[in-house]
């Protein structure tokens, strides 16, 4: 079983994120190199949105980093962006987001700086022939749970696939799939499956 860590980021309860991911470490590390990845790209569209004065987009996107944020127990970051959001779906309050848009990328800037530090740190695990072959067969298996709906062997399988140790790569699968699991989003379980299995 995978050797339980202990991190601390500021800005982020890792107990809450923690739990958000199923209580697994490995699944927790993966979401955040997600979240870090995602919230690097969103910065510059965030800019181009207010440069562009396109509100609606602008909206979208700090919806989508409302529950990321969550997801992995950033609070803070995951308050400031609903605030934003809840701005940006009414006219008189537009002015809010242009007045306070520096300052939450400021923040989001801040807590991805401090999430790089400890993925920077993580060492890396290459998954070798063996291990690859394990995780596409308990793909296969966990693709025909999905498209029959069986809770109970969908969770056996990840127990399975959690119980190894994962590179980056692999663990943000397994995150995705936890978050799908969790959400009964079986449709984009079965979608995420087929774009990792070799045609």
């Amino acid at each position: 079983m995978s050797e339980t860590k202990t991190i601390t980021i500021e800005g982020i309860d890792v107990q809450l994120g923690l739990l958000l991911n199923g209580g697994i470490m490995d699944n927790y590390m993966g979401t955040l190199a997600i979240f870090y990845k995602d919230g690097l790209e969103k910065i510059d569209q965030l800019v181009e949105c207010l440069e562009n004065n396109d509100i609606n987009r602008y909206t979208t996107l700090v919806h989508g980093l409302k529950n990321a944020a969550i997801s992995v127990g950033a609070r803070e970051v995951s308050d400031f962006a609903r605030t934003l959001e809840i701005a940006g779906n009414r006219d008189d309050s537009v002015i809010f987001i242009f007045e306070n848009n520096d300052e939450f990328l400021t923040k989001l800037k801040a807590l991805l700086n401090n999430i790089g530090v400890v993925l920077n740190d993580e060492k890396e695990i290459e998954t070798n022939a063996e291990q690859l072959k394990f995780m596409q067969e308990m793909l296969v298996k966990l693709k025909n749970a999905f498209e029959n709906m069986d809770a109970k062997q969908i969770n056996a399988l990840m127990k399975s696939i959690e119980e190894k140790k994962w590179d980056k790569t692999n663990n943000e699968l397994i995150g995705k799939l936890s978050s799908h699991i969790l959400l009964f989003e079986y449709d984009d379980g079965i979608a995420l499956i087929n774009r990792y299995l070799p045609g």
